[in-house]
């Protein structure tokens, strides 16, 4: 909204005004505007350079990402004030149920096919640091929490709320799904059929934070159940 410097005030006093967008540095609203093509082009950027160029170990290929990011937003104010934010969300109700189903079904598909076609494990197995947590289990606990959690903030979080707000739900559905899937071409079940699985995967969640907005806690419980089963799996 434009304010005049000097309209008139009621019983025809004059009244200084303050004109805001002149004021706020022009940086703010061109970032703001193209919001979705700075922050995930940065991220995306820093996510393929630290995992091309370096080998490190579970869990910072995905950790350092995105701290190495939010180093860099803390330090530039205006992408500090444009940045992605989170909601809490509800802890019950629907969207948790919800989420259990999602949770069984995916749980159900990956036992399947471990118990069907027998893939061999070692190479992912040793991705995991079992030995430095005494057991299996432990091992595993660790690995559903920090992997859910990290891969959520990545794709239903920064990700989804930049290219919602620049476009839509459905574009950031779309896209945060297939990068989700091409992020586990590695992953399990390995090659395609992970990429269409862990795509397919990707809706789901997708869906069910653009369908309850907040409902994004219930993802890292969805994530955390799944990856525990693929760990001791």
């Amino acid at each position: 909204m434009m304010f005049s410097r000097d309209a008139p005030a009621e019983g025809g006093s004059q009244c200084k005004y303050i004109d805001v967008y002149r004021l706020a540095p022009s940086s703010f609203f061109s970032m703001h505007k193209y919001r979705a093509t700075i922050h995930g082009g940065l991220f995306v950027a820093i996510l393929m350079v630290i995992n091309t160029a370096f080998a490190f170990p579970w869990p910072w290929y995905l950790v350092l990402p995105i701290l190495v990011y939010g180093g860099i937003v803390l330090a530039i104010g205006p992408m500090q004030r444009t940045a992605p934010g989170f909601a809490v969300g509800r802890w019950g109700g629907r969207p948790l149920l919800v989420a259990a189903a999602i949770m069984l079904g995916a749980a159900s598909v990956l036992i399947g096919f471990q118990v069907l076609a027998r893939p061999d494990v070692s190479s992912l197995a040793a991705k995991i640091p079992v030995e430095s947590f005494g057991n299996l289990f432990l091992a595993g606990l660790c690995f559903s929490v920090v992997n859910a959690i990290a891969e959520e903030v990545i794709f239903r979080g920064i990700l989804w709320d930049v290219i919602a707000d620049e476009w839509n739900e459905w574009t950031a559905l779309g896209v945060t799904s297939l990068l989700f899937g091409i992020g586990h071409l590695d992953g399990y079940p390995p090659r395609m059929l992970g990429v269409v699985l862990a795509g397919a995967y990707g809706v789901a969640l997708g869906a069910l934070v653009g369908r309850r907005p907040g409902s994004a806690d219930g993802v890292p419980r969805v994530r955390g159940c799944d990856d525990l089963w693929y760990s001791d799996g």
